[in-house]
């Protein structure tokens, strides 16, 4: 999976990161791609879509600010380590959408 860095600067107001998630959690609630789990049944021998009606969103949030020498690169650099797990994406559980925020502090 692929994924995808962005930017944003919000200062310290967490007013931002909510107003974002809350926009994040109406794209889950609106296409039901996001609200798919894919699973294998033994009892019919096949795997089965489940598109569940609601789905409840949440981002991480990782604090940066704490004196880190580079947090942007901090952050770039854990976002990298994190898609190449594996295990990052699972068809079994939801939501099918993630996003981690990073508190980078100075502004940023």
């Amino acid at each position: 999976m692929n994924a995808t860095s962005v930017a944003v600067e919000t200062g310290s107001d967490r007013r931002h990161i909510d107003h974002m998630c809350d926009d994040l959690q109406e794209v889950v609630q609106r296409h039901g791609a996001f609200r798919t789990t894919l699973t294998w049944s033994e009892e019919l021998g096949k795997l089965v879509q489940t598109i569940y009606s609601a789905v409840d969103f949440e981002s991480r949030l990782i604090d940066l600010s704490g004196g880190e020498v580079e947090p942007e690169k901090k952050a770039f650099d854990m976002t990298c380590a994190e898609n190449r797990e594996p295990s990052a994406f699972k068809l079994d559980q939801l939501s099918l959408l993630s996003a981690t925020t990073y508190r980078l502090g100075g502004g940023a």
